[in-house]
């Protein structure tokens, strides 16, 4: 047998044993298998297949890009923005004057490359010397120019991401998992003049769109999946970047859950001077975890065998949350948007749990391969990241997979998943047996 039979024989082994790696056992690892994955709503695209996209876009959109840029920087409005532009590309004043069509192009040249590094960040770049308007605060944070790169966003965003997609996101996708996140607080184990106060805030949580790549600062938010809430709005934001680097509605619909749940989680239910619920601080018989009033959520996602959200660190400026703010580096927040995420997902893929009034297309059952393929995409973009890039406000992608979804009942009905999952489910209904903050029970970790 000669080396070449030996390495085919070899590869063919280890992807089997690739493929063979046990799901229902380890969502986190299935989620980083090579390549795109479609599933039946949608494509997650790897790092390699979004990057040359991104690469392909660029460079069709170059040129046109590069005349809109001569234009703009050619206008009176944006003498002083040339003037630092060509001062920054050391370019010669009077060589300018003498030579103006050269000039203009250099400026061109210049100024699309430093934008090009926030619209299509990862793409190769042009110019060698590009570096000579690197971290130019006095052009990203000039004004002409944001408002000039806010109109270049919006020209590219319909060749990044799919118009219809962010429709259905807007019309269908939002209003139903909204509508069935309020459905399920009202499962839950809540005190009724509280849980009154719940409903009237997510009801009024708002959709504020896709358009989080505002500023030049926020580099590359065209492509970098993200989604956000904002507390003083009331409003939800699922960026541009999530729907670049994905089309399939398991991670799109846990995220829109997630970021909905923000509004109730344990730091914001607390906002706004205490009028919708009020902790007891330095209260003997009642840790703060423990007055969450979703009932015995918080100190069973705080548990070892479950999430185990860790509180904040040490040296923040407060040891969990308070009345009116969480510290930062308390993941007990995301950990709530997760734990919804969780439970919203697979009932709207489940479709009978879909409310009524909301008009949708309808799925046709899915497998339980199709199911797999769908609960892989929900965090399939996060296999890319460095250790680095974790915050310390987040559970990691490992946990959030493995201790979060995989342990849901209804995520596992769906995969076909056999036997108890290794960590415990929270479910939120105040029970010892399914929220207990360190489980007792054996059977939790078979």
């Amino acid at each position: 047998m000669n080396l070449i039979q030996l390495a085919l024989i070899g590869l063919f082994i280890s992807g089997v044993a690739w493929a063979d790696r046990p799901i229902c056992d380890d969502l986190d690892q299935a989620t980083c298998w090579p390549g795109s994955r479609s599933d039946v709503t949608g494509v997650a695209f790897s790092a390699t297949d979004a990057n040359d996209r991104l690469v392909k876009i660029e460079l069709a959109s170059r040129a046109e890009l590069k005349e809109d840029i001569s234009a703009f920087i050619g206008q009176p409005e944006s003498g002083y923005l040339r003037d630092l532009v060509r001062a920054h590309l050391n370019l010669n004043e009077q060589t300018c004057a003498q030579n103006p069509t050269a000039c203009n192009q250099a400026l061109a040249e210049g100024l699309y490359e430093f934008m090009r590094r926030g619209l299509f960040p990862g793409s190769p770049p042009i110019l060698q010397d590009a570096h000579k308007l690197e971290n130019v605060a006095a052009i990203e944070e000039n004004k002409r120019y944001i408002e000039f790169f806010k109109r270049m966003t919006v020209k590219l965003r319909p060749r990044l991401i799919d118009p219809d997609l962010e429709n259905r996101i807007k019309t269908q996708m939002f209003p139903m998992v909204k509508c069935m996140l309020l459905n399920r607080i009202n499962e839950l184990d809540i005190p009724e003049d509280v849980r009154g106060k719940m409903v009237r805030k997510i009801s009024a949580v708002e959709f504020a769109g896709i358009d989080c790549a505002t500023t030049p600062t926020q580099n590359g938010f065209l492509i970098v999946p993200n989604s956000f809430y904002n507390r003083n709005k009331n409003q939800v934001q699922i960026c541009e970047g999530m729907l670049y680097q994905t089309t399939s509605e398991f991670p799109i619909v846990f995220h829109i859950a997630h970021e909905i749940m923000h509004s109730v989680d344990p730091c914001n239910i607390a906002a706004d001077d205490g009028s919708l619920f009020k902790y007891i601080l330095n209260d003997p018989a009642k840790s703060i975890d423990s007055q969450y009033p979703v009932k015995n959520l918080v100190t069973c996602l705080r548990g070892p065998d479950a999430l185990n959200a860790k509180p904040a660190l040490p040296e923040a400026e407060a040891t969990s949350f308070s009345a009116k703010v969480c510290s930062e580096s308390d993941q007990i927040g995301e950990a709530i948007g997760d734990w919804m995420g969780a439970e919203i997902l697979p009932r709207y893929m489940n479709q009978k749990y879909r409310c009524p009034n909301i008009p949708m297309p309808k799925l046709e059952p899915l497998s339980p391969e199709q199911f797999r393929k769908g609960y892989q995409n929900v965090f399939a973009w996060y296999c890319r990241k460095n250790d680095a890039d974790q915050t310390p406000e987040h559970p990691s992608d490992a946990d959030r997979a493995n201790r979060v979804l995989l342990t849901n009942p209804m995520v596992r009905t769906e995969m076909s998943c056999a036997g108890k999952p290794k960590f415990l489910y929270c479910a939120g209904s105040g029970t010892a047996e399914a929220d207990a903050s360190t489980s007792k029970n054996p059977e939790a970790r078979k």
